[in-house]
């Protein structure tokens, strides 16, 4: 961190650390009864194998979120801004996007891919300190602002957010409803260094 701006970090990439993991190693009887799965940020090509073999394997279950009905397992990608740097990794992100029911986007990621929003059933965009928009095919349905927080630690408040949105959808709170429990998660996880003061907390 910059000790003068906690929002402030500098990350460093460590190549090969999750690089043998494939869609092969969720076991094959949870993505079976599985309504959503998350596929977080990792190498685009790794991501995109992984998301392209969930795609493979939806049946013919459904749910309806946000109007649309999505079948399962409804297919959620998170990516992260430090691979739109070249032109090969931007291009594996987009197509990933693509082939994503639900992706979560930041500032940089979202005027990088705005033209393609349409084309994704659901997008959360994330707008830091001002809270968060979703998105049903490129058009707004629901946006809430953050609450005012003291930061501290901003280090997985995308991970909460996401999580949290995900966990309430799948328990079956509407995409406001979600957006909402979202964003108090992800405000109360950059109060205090990590996420374990999280347990438990919600605001319904």
């Amino acid at each position: 961190h910059d000790q003068s701006d906690l929002t402030n970090r500098s990350i460093t990439l460590i190549e090969g650390v999750n690089s043998g993991i494939v869609a092969d190693d969720i076991p094959s009887e949870w993505l079976a009864n599985a309504s959503l799965v998350l596929v977080s940020t990792m190498v685009p090509a790794q991501q995109q194998e992984i998301v392209r073999t969930l795609v493979s394997k939806k049946r013919g279950q459904s749910s309806r979120v946000g109007g649309i009905a999505l079948q399962h397992p409804i297919v959620a990608v998170d990516s992260d801004q430090c691979w739109l740097r070249e032109d090969t990794s931007r291009k594996t992100v987009c197509e990933t996007m693509k082939l994503a029911d639900i992706a979560f986007m930041n500032r940089v990621e979202w005027e990088t891919f705005r033209e393609i929003a349409r084309e994704i059933p659901i997008v959360v965009l994330k707008r830091d300190s001002e809270g968060a928009s979703v998105l049903i095919r490129g058009e707004v349905t629901a946006e809430f602002p953050a609450p005012h927080v003291e930061v501290v630690d901003v280090t997985g408040a995308g991970d909460v957010l996401a999580g949290t949105f995900l966990a309430h959808l799948s328990q079956g709170r509407d995409l406001p409803g979600a957006l909402s429990q979202a964003i108090f998660a992800a405000s109360q996880s950059i109060t205090k260094e990590g996420v374990v003061h999280l347990h438990g907390r919600s605001n319904s």
